[in-house]
């Protein structure tokens, strides 16, 4: 009897082999990013004393991605909450060149940006979480001297996206933040599916882009631009 048993442990373990170690590898994530408007200086947004100022702004962004290529950009299916400021970008990237191209639209102009992703290096850590149903590991990117960002990534879902573009981990970012918590992206759901390449893609005229860094040098020296297009255009190149 012991022995019959064993056996149907062995077949059960063989039969099911392939769903206990399945990888996602395309698919479409949902987010719910915070920002805690006290912590970002309101982005200079001043109230009277007769209406009362939000405490926080909440969006919504989709992922969609294949085994190579990803789309980020907001969800229309769901009403922002706050100002109504941040639903400002758009990004495409390949996983596998980490080369990216990202939209901003701003109300004095609509930016295209084309380069590769900025290396950067995760601290993997010990700490872990369950977001939207899957076991994710903690690591830390040490951004500079004084800010660290914080992402919770799942090897589950295998290529190497997240939001905003981040990268450079073993899986996909379901949950990213700002060291002071400011800004919290986490993933609320995550469908797997198969993708059509041909729609992954963002509206980008090449003959228009410039690099992240000439776009980033050109604002500082844009005296249009007021202080709170300038805190909300950092916010969405966070590096």
């Amino acid at each position: 009897m012991k022995s019959i048993y064993i056996l149907f442990l062995l077949f059960f373990f063989m039969t099911n082999r392939n769903c206990i170690n399945a990888q996602i590898k395309a698919g479409v994530i949902q987010y719910e990013r915070k920002i805690i408007l006290s912590k970002r200086n309101n982005y200079g947004i001043m109230f009277t004393s007769d209406i009362e100022m939000p405490k926080f702004e909440i969006n919504f962004y989709t992922l969609s991605f294949s085994d190579s290529t990803s789309v980020f950009n907001s969800n229309q299916n769901f009403d922002d909450q706050g100002y109504g400021l941040s639903t400002l970008a758009e990004y495409e990237m390949n996983s596998n060149t980490k080369a990216r191209k990202i939209i901003i639209k701003t109300m004095i102009e609509t930016a295209y940006l084309s380069d590769t992703l900025p290396p950067i290096v995760w601290k993997i850590t010990g700490n872990k979480r369950k977001i939207a149903g899957y076991n994710c590991r903690k690591a830390i990117w040490e951004k500079n001297d004084s800010t660290r960002i914080y992402a919770w990534f799942t090897e589950i879902i295998e290529p190497s996206i997240g939001p905003d573009g981040f990268s450079y981990l073993p899986g996909a970012i379901l949950g990213l933040a700002s060291e002071d918590g400011s800004i919290v992206y986490f993933a609320t759901s995550v469908e797997a599916k198969k993708m059509d390449e041909n729609k992954l893609y963002i509206d980008f005229p090449k003959d228009k882009s410039i690099s992240s860094v000439s776009y980033r040098e050109k604002n500082k020296k844009n005296t249009e631009l007021e202080f709170i297009l300038k805190q909300i255009l950092a916010d969405i190149l966070w590096y």
